[in-house]
């Protein structure tokens, strides 16, 4: 009966993340545009210095699914990933709570707004998540948890941030065993060879700057601690407080430090004061604290008042994630527009950077396009290159969105107005669930 549960809350799963509906994202477009590249070009060493994660482990693999399927099939990659990681809560549930619990911890996590978004969204945190998910069920094995470190060290070369819960999955190999002395070693081998392998894999792609500037290292953001609790409290209070309950009733360490590790992303983010991506960091923890939230409703003497305790979270991560899935706009329109000016030979530039040369990518050569982040152009850095490119005439077409470097699109759009041989063609709106402006689209009319 339980693996009949399970199937109805994959189903249930899945229709939530393919409900969502929006173009891509400009990270998405980033991770497969570089995946394309490499495909196609072999090592791009320029992705190393500035993803979170290897660019030699899921961009490849998204440009496959990309290619086979367009976005949709790269999304529908995600979609079985996160599908994986709610099958392997079921799981570990079983393991450390009895099988009356598996259910409900596989279907308190389905619900989350981060499992439906992750599930239809072309990055990395999917594979990582489900990795992560892996390393931590065979952790728990008597036979595989041996398994455990080398699953652990491709999460982590998959996203960087993965190897926050690392030292989890190590507690898990020891504190899940059957007891005995040898299982104090399984914790230090499991880290061993986890932080081992991640190591290895810094070194064998020179890799290590990117780790400390795109996680261990980030500069602190401006976002007050209040706005990140309510957020954090939003998108996944009600499972870490079941899963409060569930391990005050079991009363073992394994089930508090699972509920601990539930808090890794919220206070690294606090310290870094800073939501970026926060809506999808809290995932990862949560996917732990789930099988004590299952174990609380499975104590409840009714079945269907922990059915009825899940409806108003189902429908508020309903509502949830449809708000995160349309916080950025929507490009469908403006790619249209654009579309008669991208040709061979052009030089264009846009905003987002990565979105066009992703759509565009069999038409035009993808890494034609210039970056927001850095342009070096007759001996200027930004900020100052881009305006003279635009007095000079760099450019045959000129997007701006006013959102994605709001100082830039402004020093660009007075240089554009300046300049007598740019003029402004279209002008599209766009709007978030967040925010709302317009995408300017100016093209050189003289030579």
């Amino acid at each position: 009966m339980g693996r009949k549960w399970l199937a109805l809350i994959l189903l249930v799963q899945a229709l939530l993340s393919l409900r969502l509906r929006n173009t891509v994202f400009q990270d998405e477009a980033l991770y497969l545009w570089a995946g394309h590249l490499e495909l196609g070009r072999g090592s791009e060493v320029e992705f190393v210095r500035y993803f979170s994660g290897s660019p030699y482990l899921y961009p490849p693999l998204g440009a496959l699914a990309d290619a086979a399927g367009g976005l949709a099939g790269a999304r529908a990659l995600s979609l079985a990933f996160m599908l994986g990681a709610t099958a392997l809560a079921w799981s570990l549930t079983r393991r450390l709570a009895g099988e009356a619990a598996a259910p409900w911890a596989a279907a308190v996590f389905a619900i989350l707004p981060s499992t439906p978004f992750l599930g239809n969204f072309a990055t990395f945190d999917a594979p990582a998540l489900f990795l992560l998910a892996l390393a931590a069920r065979l952790a728990a094995d008597e036979r595989w948890w041996w398994a455990a470190g080398p699953a652990g060290a491709l999460a982590a070369g998959t996203k960087y941030g993965a190897a926050l819960y690392l030292p989890t999955i190590a507690l898990l190999a020891v504190l899940a065993s059957g007891g005995g002395a040898r299982r104090w070693v399984r914790g230090p081998v499991v880290a061993g060879v986890a932080l081992g392998g991640l190591a290895a894999l810094l070194a064998a792609t020179g890799a290590w700057d990117a780790l400390s500037s795109t996680t261990t290292g980030r500069p602190a953001g401006g976002t007050p601690a209040g706005l990140l609790l309510t957020e954090s409290a939003q998108w996944g209070g009600f499972l870490l407080l079941l899963a409060v309950i569930g391990a005050a009733a079991a009363r073992t360490p394994i089930g508090w430090i699972l509920c601990a590790t539930a808090l890794l992303a919220p206070l690294y983010q606090l310290h870094l004061h800073s939501d970026t991506s926060l809506h999808k960091h809290i995932g990862f923890g949560l996917w732990f604290a789930a099988p004590m939230a299952g174990a609380a409703l499975a104590a409840l003497p009714r079945r269907w008042w922990a059915a009825a305790l899940l409806v108003a979270p189902l429908l508020t991560g309903i509502y949830q994630a449809g708000d995160l899935y349309h916080r950025w706009p929507g490009t469908a329109a403006l790619a249209e527009a654009v579309r008669p000016y991208v040709k061979p030979g052009a030089r264009l530039f846009a905003e987002p950077s990565e979105v066009l040369p992703y759509t565009f990518r069999a038409a035009y050569p993808s890494d034609a396009w210039v970056n927001v982040y850095w342009f070096d152009y007759r001996g200027l850095r930004q900020p100052d290159s881009y305006p003279q490119a635009v007095r000079d005439g760099h450019w045959d077409a000129v997007v701006l969105d006013g959102r994605t470097r709001p100082a830039l699109s402004r020093a660009l759009e007075a240089a554009l107005r300046a300049t007598p041989s740019y003029q402004r063609v279209t002008t599209l709106p766009w709007r978030t669930s967040t925010a709302r402006g317009t995408f300017q689209l100016w093209i050189r009319t003289t030579p």
